[in-house]
């Protein structure tokens, strides 16, 4: 059996004959949540899958990073100009669903690894169960991660938002979304 070779790009698609590409799929391009998002937030993501490798046996995808995607502060400083717009893009895309926070460097002063989500496909539909939202004072909120992590992981998102004041991190809100799908 001869060896699959990869098709060739059209002149005006790449400077190479077969060069790497990202893949987006019309339907997400479609979907509320891509719509909701604005340039910068879609450049971000793209920026995001372009980090984004997969090694395939057989046509089947036999590992790949999804859920081990990094963005260092050097490489957020070369596409933005103040990391206060890029962490906001970057919540923005976890809000619509596209991505998840999947280990946070904030304790450890590490970089944070972020992963691809299906979250999205859910975004703005009205099948997709009551979402009840609870403020939480900054007392409650080692008890409600614990309460967070009984739920399964695909029913909740726990997000923060804040701002550098004097050198200390203030916490304005934090929401505990529980969608009560059913």
């Amino acid at each position: 059996m001869a060896k699959r070779v990869a098709p060739k790009h059209r002149e005006f698609e790449s400077r190479t004959e077969r060069g790497k590409f990202i893949k987006i799929c019309e339907d997400m391009m479609d979907s509320p949540a891509w719509k909701a998002l604005n340039r910068s937030q879609r450049y971000l993501y793209i920026e995001l899958k372009r980090k984004y490798t997969a090694r395939t046996v057989n046509g089947v995808v036999a590992e790949d990073n999804s859920r081990n995607i990094s963005l260092p502060k050097a490489e957020a400083l070369t596409l933005y100009s103040n990391l206060q717009t890029f962490r906001g893009d970057i919540d923005c895309l976890i809000a619509v669903g596209l991505i998840d926070l999947v280990q946070s460097g904030w304790n450890t002063r590490s970089v944070n690894i972020y992963g691809f989500s299906e979250r999205w496909k859910r975004y703005g539909l009205c099948h997709m169960g009551r979402v009840s939202v609870r403020r939480l004072s900054l007392s409650s909120v080692s008890v409600a991660i614990a309460n967070a992590k009984a739920i399964p992981e695909s029913s909740y998102i726990l997000h923060a938002t804040g701002s550098k004041h004097k050198g200390e991190f203030l916490v304005f809100m934090w929401y505990l979304l529980i969608f009560d799908i059913g």
